[in-house]
């Protein structure tokens, strides 16, 4: 069910996802999924207890007498991920989105285009993602919270292949088990 609610700050959109199984969990920016002559913004929601991710956009509004003169906030398309879709970050190009599986030690790639997903080992279950460089350069660096450490891969644009380059604990420092020191004043 949509609702539309009226503030003093403007006009905010709600939109039901999937009912109460959806679990939305992660929200991003989705870069290159909108016209920008119907659309005002595009975003890519994963929706963890579905196993599934979904793109929304909020469509322009239409001029009385026509429309209502009010945006509207559109499930375009669902994708079918599979596990528990957590964090994510898009490719600059949009042609790319890649989510942590918060239940199995995976890193999901989805291409919006072709439905397509692969799915990388992990070891153990990933955390914060982060998309880096373009083109021949282009990183994907996964969280492992639980090892305190950062993967790395590199996408090849050629053919698209996902290479792993790091993966150590070595990556960030061990935490210090003494406490802070005190300033007394």
């Amino acid at each position: 069910a949509k609702k539309i609610v009226r503030d003093t700050a403007g006009t905010s959109l709600e939109l039901r996802l999937g009912g109460s199984l959806a679990r939305p969990s992660a929200m991003i920016s989705a870069p290159g999924q909108c016209d920008v002559a119907t659309c005002a913004g595009a975003f890519w929601v994963t929706l963890e207890g579905l196993g599934q991710v979904a793109l929304l956009r909020v469509l322009k509004p239409i001029d009385a007498p026509v429309g209502d003169g009010l945006p509207k906030l559109r499930i375009m398309a669902t994708y079918d991920v599979g596990g528990a879709p957590g964090d994510m970050a898009a490719s600059s190009d949009g042609k790319s989105l890649y989510m942590t599986d918060r239940q199995y030690a995976e890193l999901i790639i989805l291409d919006p285009a072709s439905r397509g997903v692969e799915r990388v080992e992990l070891q153990v279950l990933g955390g914060p993602i982060a998309i880096g460089g373009r083109g021949e350069h282009a990183f994907v660096f996964v969280g492992r919270p639980l090892l305190r450490d950062v993967l790395v891969f590199q996408r090849t644009p050629l053919d698209g292949t996902l290479t792993r380059l790091d993966g150590n604990s070595r990556v960030l420092p061990t935490p210090r088990s003494t406490p802070p020191k005190r300033i007394v004043r």
